[in-house]
């Protein structure tokens, strides 16, 4: 979690001295027009006031959607961090979804890994296995030159 923090930080930082060179610039632009008399400045000054105009615009909506998300999220990142450390973390949750919960601890904590098999559709993913292996073999016989090429035309 402190490397996600430190990330953030870092990227707000960034954020910050990108604005700050931005307001740099128009400052150049701005007193290049009052006191070296470049009236073609004013046209990068008009587009660069434009430019961060509809960042601030852009980066308020994406505030707007981030901001309430953060919190639903960071709470998610909690539970999943106590969930994955032990067997007892997810009893503190008590999700009330008991027997998904058996079938999922096949995957977690020194499980065998095979879930399908803990959901009861082992049978039905050998027989998808098998039709794609027969699938494939009808293809490899429609490429010319491959053995058991058969010609349709």
């Amino acid at each position: 979690m402190d490397n996600m923090k430190n990330q953030i930080v870092a990227n707000a930082k960034l954020f910050f001295i990108f604005m700050i060179l931005v307001g740099g610039i128009n400052s150049l632009f701005s007193g290049m027009i009052l006191l070296c008399s470049f009236k073609a400045m004013r046209y990068f000054l008009h587009i660069s006031w434009c430019v961060v105009g509809l960042l601030m615009i852009l980066l308020f909506l994406l505030l707007s959607i981030m901001y309430p998300l953060s919190y639903i999220l960071f709470g998610t990142c909690e539970v999943i961090q106590t969930v994955m450390k032990n067997e007892q973390g997810l009893n503190k949750y008590n999700l009330n979804i008991q027997s998904t919960t058996d079938k999922i601890k096949v995957c977690l904590w020194n499980g065998s890994g095979d879930i399908a098999t803990s959901f009861g559709i082992r049978s039905q993913l050998d027989d998808l296995n098998k039709i794609t292996a027969n699938f494939d073999g009808f293809l490899n016989k429609l490429k010319p030159g491959s053995p058991g090429y058969v010609d349709i035309n």
